[in-house]
């Protein structure tokens, strides 16, 4: 039997349907004329009925052939196009064009009318609404019923909210929501890891618009937001100097409630004065405990002093924190590396064992809702590695993900809006600049910008962006999830830092002589505490 070969040319398939708009344009082989506004549309009624779910109904139901004229050439049939939406005729061309194309043109006065043109006419439009959202247009999006789409516009208006609702919950269109709309974004945001501090912010905004009569449901949003997502200083913002927050008896139960959760740890945290670790990953089995100085005033205060202990042997490590638990995987012992992990509890100050089958080294690591820890790349020996997984910390369970496309050891790990981020990396002596981004809805790794440099990195998140330390260097740079665009902090002290975390809305800096801190508000450096730490070291909050 003859073995059959395959050739794939998707230049042809794009030239066939291009030649097919110049017969449109030229009205060849056209077969229907769509009427809007008196004027005239001519087009094929297999392309239309391919790229619209609309088209294909009605043809079906109305499946009659062109007329012949008198010439004996076929006449397209006429169909008044009439719409709920009653789209304008540019709209319709512009869409007409688009199933032939693939471009659309558009004007900004009339996005909202192609938005729901699209809709109606249940044309896939999954692509195209990610470039035609914006934050002008997302809030009125959201009060319209999809009908067609894969994808529901107000599905797709609140993805867009929440993840930028740092910003959008300033907005008016975001006051204007109605209750159960508002409730729709919040419950969202939740899920997908949206800083409780954001939230709080968004709920008492909306509430502030019509106090009198939205503040009955200020304890019900307040039940989305866990007091221990809140740090110290946010907490004496949300309910100390808030006026809302006092004046409402609703509120002050919702705060005597989350004390009292069994599951509630900040308490705890406040009572050790809300401490910072940092471990030595070299074989000085170092940790150290940073502890306020007797002076300190822990809403404006930054002096420490570093309290050196004694830590199990483990090198070469990656650290992540859930709740009161420090967890250190993927490490090796006696220069072979093992299958067993360290947990250190900051409450009983004590080190246990745990199974940590990953086989492998110089990962990236973090935490991410619900309570998992998430393990990318590493290398073992001298490959590198792309594979990926998730460890449940309430379980202990250990479960693969897919890979991703880079293989890479020491990338920087952040979670933002429920989706991955991995920055750069090292592999087979090269760095890997490129930036990954994996959202386990969709199962798959995705390509999400570039890094200005080469090296391994350390990646956090704090507030609504992601922060990037190239290790051992001065460059420090804020990440854009929404134009996967960076900005460096200005560093005039030339301060080469080793690892980065976020800390009482502040990014922590950890370098060989001490710890600094960068205030977001003052755009400017402060000192937290001197020290003497090891190249590598790992800065965990």
């Amino acid at each position: 039997m003859n073995k059959i070969l395959k050739i794939d040319n998707e230049r042809q398939f794009r030239q066939t349907f291009l030649t097919l708009s110049k017969f449109r344009e030229q009205s060849r082989y056209c077969d229907i004329l769509l009427v809007v506004d008196g004027q005239e549309i001519p087009a094929h009624k297999c392309v239309l009925a391919a790229g619209s779910k609309y088209f294909d109904l009605k043809f079906k139901q109305s499946p009659s052939l062109p007329e012949p004229s008198k010439k004996g050439t076929v006449r397209p049939k006429k169909m008044d196009l009439k719409l709920k939406n009653k789209a304008s005729y540019q709209t319709v061309l512009s869409i007409v064009n688009y199933l032939y194309t693939g471009v659309i043109e558009y004007s900004e006065e009339a996005v909202m009318d192609l938005i729901k043109t699209l809709d109606e006419l249940g044309v896939e439009c999954n692509s195209l609404l990610a470039r035609l959202l914006n934050d002008r247009n997302c809030f009125e999006m959201l009060k319209i019923e999809g009908e067609f789409c894969s994808v529901s516009l107000k599905e797709a208006a609140k993805n867009h909210i929440v993840s930028n609702l740092n910003i959008l919950y300033q907005k008016d269109g975001f006051k204007n929501l109605t209750k159960d709309e508002v409730e729709f974004i919040i419950a969202t945001a939740t899920e997908i890891d949206i800083d409780a501090f954001t939230i709080f912010k968004a709920v008492t905004s909306w509430i502030e618009k019509d106090r009198s009569h939205r503040t009955e449901h200020f304890e019900e949003f307040l039940d989305y937001i866990s007091l221990d997502d809140l740090t110290p200083n946010q907490i004496k913002e949300c309910v100390v100097l808030n006026d809302l927050f006092r004046s409402s008896g609703k509120s002050c139960r919702w705060l005597v409630k989350s004390i009292t959760d069994q599951n509630f740890h900040l308490s705890m945290r406040i009572l050790e004065n809300s401490k910072m670790y940092v471990f030595s990953r070299g074989p000085r089995r170092k940790m150290f405990t940073m502890r306020p100085t007797p002076n300190y005033d822990m809403y404006t205060g930054s002096r420490y002093e570093a309290i050196e202990w004694e830590r199990p042997a483990l090198d070469s490590f990656s650290m992540t924190r859930y709740k009161d638990i420090i967890y250190a995987v993927g490490g090796k012992r006696h220069n072979q590396i093992v299958n067993i992990g360290l947990k250190f509890d900051t409450v009983q100050k004590t080190w246990t064992e745990f199974l940590c089958p990953i086989g492998k080294m110089g990962c990236g690591v973090c935490t991410s809702k619900p309570g998992k820890m998430l393990v990318v790349g590493g290398v073992i020996g001298n490959t590198c590695q792309k594979t990926c997984s998730s460890y449940d910390f309430e379980t202990g369970q250990w479960s693969p993900l897919p890979n991703m496309e880079k293989a890479r050891w020491n990338p920087g790990v952040a979670v933002l809006h429920s989706s991955v981020f991995t920055f750069g990396g090292i592999a087979h002596g090269e760095e890997h600049p490129i930036v990954e981004r994996y959202d386990p809805r969709e199962g798959t790794w995705y390509s999400a910008g570039m890094l200005s440099f080469y090296a391994g990195t350390v990646a956090t998140r704090l507030g609504a962006n992601i922060y990037c330390l190239k290790i051992g260097s001065e460059d420090i740079y804020r990440y854009d999830a929404r134009t996967l665009g960076f900005m460096r902090l200005p560093n005039d002290d030339g301060l080469r830092g080793e690892w980065i975390a976020p800390y009482e809305g502040t990014l922590q800096v950890l370098h060989k002589e001490g710890i600094e801190h960068f205030d977001l508000d003052e755009n400017d450096w402060r000192h937290s505490c001197d020290g003497s730490f090891d190249a590598y070291s790992i800065l965990v909050v």
